[in-house]
């Protein structure tokens, strides 16, 4: 007897679990009824991000390379506005100091694309924290760049027309004029290479590549193998407390990597100028 009511307890345990996995079945198909929308979209916005982003890429790329071109091509138009007229000026100048006349001799500083990066270009994010801080790094050169171009015209507009001014005051003798206008034209043209061509060039240059060769390196191996390679997720427990510095020490990891090829990709450049 004791066997039959055990018999029976089980037969209603188990009829109980079936009523269970049966309701459970039921829910979980509802949930997974009712997610697949969710997951659906979710989907449908990951492919939209992923393809946005990549547009963003090729877009950057050809904005960089556009600077890059611009910069080579202005930095050639310099020297040889500095090896070509002023030179040229130079010289008429001082032959009216051996004919003991006066020096009004006038020439233009180059025509060139100064402002080089809109401002738009800080809302393009490529998934990168390194790559988006060079890119902001590249606007601020683009303006410094922008406002050095203006000011060294200006400059040399203004020295042109002192000593012009000069001439035809005839205050001073015309040797004394002759010499000064000659001093003030190799002081612009040394200031002109020395912040010109071998600072402000050359270092907005070197950050454009940097920039590009990195974004080339993030098209190659995309987005989540980038993260994994330039990530220093060891050291990330050690130095939670420490954001600021782990950030710097992995952007220093992304420039010693990438530095070969900046290089290379920077000595192609000089050989085109």
């Amino acid at each position: 007897m004791n066997k039959f009511i055990d018999y029976l307890q089980v037969l209603i345990a188990g009829s109980g679990m079936i009523n269970f996995l049966d309701k459970w079945q039921t829910l979980v198909g509802a949930a997974i009824g009712a997610s697949m929308p969710i997951l659906f979209w979710f989907f449908v916005e990951w492919r939209r991000r992923k393809k946005e982003r990549i547009e963003n890429w090729y877009y950057l790329e050809r904005i960089l390379v556009h600077c890059i071109n611009s910069l080579v091509d202005t930095r050639r138009t310099i020297r040889i506005f500095l090896d070509g007229n002023l030179e040229k000026t130079i010289s008429n100048i001082q032959g009216n100091i051996e004919k003991s006349a006066y020096s009004s001799d006038r020439t233009f500083f180059p025509l060139f694309e100064a402002n080089l990066v809109e401002e738009s270009l800080l809302k393009i994010q490529t998934g990168s924290g390194y790559i988006d801080n060079k890119i902001g790094d590249v606007f601020r050169l683009s303006k410094d760049f922008t406002w050095s171009i203006e000011d060294i015209k200006r400059q040399f507009e203004d020295t042109i027309n002192i000593q012009c001014k000069i001439a035809f005051s005839k205050l001073n003798p015309p040797d004394v004029q002759g010499r000064q206008y000659i001093n003030s034209l190799k002081s612009f043209r040394a200031c002109v290479e020395r912040d010109i061509l071998d600072k402000n060039i050359k270092i907005f240059i070197k950050v454009l590549m940097e920039t590009r060769v990195a974004l080339m390196e993030l098209r190659e191996i995309g987005l989540f193998r980038w993260k994994l390679k330039f990530s220093k997720f060891g050291s990330l427990v050690k130095e939670i407390f420490h954001f600021k510095k782990l950030t710097e020490r992995r952007y220093e990891i992304v420039e010693r990597t990438l530095k070969d090829k900046v290089d290379e990709e920077l000595r192609k450049v000089d050989l085109e100028d």
